[in-house]
């Protein structure tokens, strides 16, 4: 899993959330966010308490969740995101002075 969004930029606010995109082979993208929500939402194996998880079938397909009282969005192999991260880090980089 990848983070993008405002939290890599060092953008956020105190109320936002962490935005992830996980991974995949194509051929489990459709089954994917299905079963990282029966993954999180037993509970086995975790770290932390997660809560409030949802999967949102929309075009892009989302799982939000609460972990530690802070907002997640899972999303899978949106690349779009991490094409913007970079970008926006090599500008900083380069107009950083």
């Amino acid at each position: 899993a990848f983070v993008f969004g405002s939290v890599p930029l060092k953008t956020y606010l105190p109320d936002g959330d962490i935005d992830l995109t996980v991974l995949s082979h194509e051929s489990v993208e459709e089954d994917m966010p299905q079963a990282v929500c029966n993954l999180i939402g037993s509970g086995e194996n975790l770290e932390y308490e997660v809560k409030d998880i949802q999967h949102v079938r929309a075009q892009v397909q989302v799982v939000k969740c609460t972990v530690k009282n802070i907002a997640v969005d899972i999303s899978f192999n949106q690349m779009g995101g991490l094409y913007a991260l970079r970008f926006l880090e090599q500008v900083n980089l380069t107009f950083a002075n």
